[in-house]
């Protein structure tokens, strides 16, 4: 078995008509909202291992944050990939990890995140429609002994945490 989070990035300033959406800063409520799920992912079993991420400013903000926030050692691995594509691309990514790794969080943008959880938790992308508002956490155990055997339907869907039930 191996774990899979998988996190949209946490909540970014509005876009600005005709500047560049990849240099989106995080948000205030964004920055709140890692504070939370940090003390979430902290507790998660097996521990996090490694964290992909989108290097977006708003994927990378997140992954930094969050990183710090959980003593996380290990280098951050950025995926260009990761913004802008779609599911299939991320599947693959996923069948690309190193094996030494039990437990991954992937952070990433809509709509692949949501497609990605869908189909790795029902057999194809599209079969099951996953709702991630920003700095949402899917946690999925993945019936797998190797990440390249990661495939639609191997998973499943352990827990889906909206940050908005973690304030208070």
């Amino acid at each position: 078995m191996r774990t899979l989070t998988i996190i949209r990035h946490a909540k970014a300033e509005p876009a600005i008509p005709n500047v560049d959406d990849f240099g989106r800063v995080l948000s205030p409520r964004g920055v709140k909202d890692i504070k939370r799920i940090a003390k979430l992912l902290v507790k998660l079993e097996p521990p996090i291992d490694l964290i992909v991420s989108s290097p977006a400013t708003r994927a990378r903000q997140t992954a930094e944050m969050l990183a710090a926030r959980i003593d996380h050692q290990r280098p951050i691995l950025w995926k260009d990939e990761i913004y802008g594509s779609g599911a299939r691309a991320l599947l693959t990514i996923l069948q690309e990890l190193p094996e030494d790794a039990a437990h991954v969080v992937l952070i990433g943008h809509n709509p692949g995140s949501e497609i990605l959880v869908g189909g790795l938790s029902s057999g194809a992308p599209h079969q099951l429609s996953v709702r991630m508002p920003t700095a949402t956490i899917a946690n999925l155990q993945l019936e797998i002994f190797w990440w390249s055997q990661v495939r639609w339907g191997c998973g499943q869907l352990h827990m889906l945490v909206k940050p908005k039930i973690l304030r208070g």
